[in-house]
């Protein structure tokens, strides 16, 4: 993990099958925006960017994607498609980005798209259930504690960015009972007649979930 021009220490890393993700904390990451980013990427957050926070995030993403590939070379472009979704300029690979309360993750793998997704709120999802859970899956989660709605809230959310059709109710993604475990685990889900196989983690106070195709 160690680099002569990129330390290690502000970075994390998680491999699931051919998905690679990396994470990190702005507080962290900040201090190296400077010396470990073009000074065009700088610039050019400054120009899209007033809030320092979105800033701030939107640097970091760059920094954690220029660390995933420190043994590769130079980092390729992150783009933007029409609706949002962001990719690897020259790569047929999937990558995705995702942030919450200060912390930034990226994924990166060799299957045409990958959606992640990352949550810190673990009383929200609990009181908005109703709203992008169908009224079947509720009776069936019956077993799962107030907090562990934020998983099926952010495994949604990840099947949501690859299914490429802006619009599609949260409620028509229906995500199977499952049991939490501690160390994290896989889910199954279906959205517009396929079916979905997820991860999930729990990385300090967060939730991440991840999902390939």
């Amino acid at each position: 993990m160690n680099s002569p021009y990129m330390p290690s220490c502000p970075f994390h890393e998680l491999g699931w099958g051919a998905t690679r993700i990396f994470w990190g904390d702005t507080d962290e990451l900040r201090p190296l925006f400077a010396t470990h980013l073009p000074a065009s990427l700088i610039e050019e957050s400054h120009r899209q960017f007033r809030n320092t926070k979105r800033r701030d995030e939107w640097l970091a993403a760059r920094l954690l994607l220029r660390h995933a590939f420190r043994n590769e070379g130079i980092a390729p472009v992150i783009r933007y498609h029409s609706n949002g979704r962001p990719y690897l300029n020259g790569s047929t690979g999937g990558f995705s980005i995702s942030h919450s309360q200060g912390r930034v993750c990226i994924a990166l793998t060799g299957q045409q798209a990958v959606g992640i997704d990352l949550e810190r709120d673990r009383v929200r999802p609990f009181k908005l259930r109703h709203g992008f859970i169908h009224p079947d899956d509720l009776e069936e989660y019956g077993k799962l504690m107030p907090d562990d709605f934020t998983i099926v809230w952010s495994a949604k959310e990840s099947i949501y960015k690859i299914l490429d059709a802006p619009g599609f109710p949260l409620t028509e993604i229906r995500v199977k009972p499952f049991t939490v475990s501690p160390s994290g685990g896989r889910l199954e889900a279906m959205a517009d007649g396929q079916t979905y196989s997820l991860h999930y983690a729990f990385l300090d106070a967060f939730v991440l979930t991840a999902v390939t195709v």
